[in-house]
């Protein structure tokens, strides 16, 4: 029973006792699933850049309806990683 004395799954609570999924024991597992399919993905499980876990059939962005925009992100990092090459103006000098 928790602290409220209403289920024994602390995680179940609702009846406002507190107990949160933060608040519980550290030992206690949490299972791995697919976000798409609800099959346990174990070890073998593969996160995506949108915060999900996926089975080996889902990995792919197209197979699980990504939501993080792969496109924008590669822009960015490409132009923090190649800065614009400007040249001087060349006709000016002696």
């Amino acid at each position: 029973m928790t602290s409220c004395g209403k289920v024994e799954n602390p995680i179940l609570c609702a009846g406002g006792c507190g107990t949160t999924p933060e608040n519980v024991d550290s030992t206690m597992k949490i299972k791995q699933r697919c976000m798409t399919c609800k099959k346990k993905v174990g070890l073998l499980g593969f996160s995506c850049r949108c915060k999900g876990m996926f089975c080996s059939v889902h990995k792919y962005p197209e197979e699980h309806s990504c939501t993080f925009d792969y496109k924008s992100f590669g822009r960015v990092t490409l132009a923090k990683e190649n800065p614009p090459c400007r040249h001087d103006k060349l006709e000016n000098r002696i």
